[in-house]
């Protein structure tokens, strides 16, 4: 074989190379792009769960219906609970909120290795 041979060689084996190379990089970021849009969703549809627990709005059907002591007790242990439980909501919610912000503008910024995925 002649030298031009293994040049011609040597220059198709370096294109097949940085083909290769760019076709794995694009996998690898468009899996990474994927993995953290997805917890951005899940982080979205939790907070959305929160905000939008009509518990409240059954509650107060339920003071309508209320004509003895037992009742009026059992909906005062249920308010009790529902201010505790949205009292603890909140706090998850503004912790969920200030993580969703911190992923996106990570995301959006395509610093992948802030958001400590695996």
């Amino acid at each position: 074989m002649s030298s031009t041979t293994f040049i011609l060689l040597g220059v198709t084996y370096y294109i097949v190379a940085l083909i290769i190379i760019f076709i794995v990089l694009h996998i690898i970021n468009k899996k990474s792009k994927n993995y953290y849009q997805n917890k951005i969703n899940n982080l979205e549809r939790e907070k959305n769960l929160i905000i939008s627990a009509n518990i409240l709005s059954e509650l107060n059907k339920v003071e309508g219906l209320i004509n003895n002591e037992s009742l009026q007790l059992k909906f005062e242990e249920w308010t009790k609970r529902l201010n505790e439980i949205n009292e603890r909501m909140y706090y998850k919610q503004i912790n969920y909120e200030f993580g969703y912000k911190q992923i996106k503008d990570l995301y959006y910024k395509k610093q992948y290795m802030g958001l400590g995925g695996s």
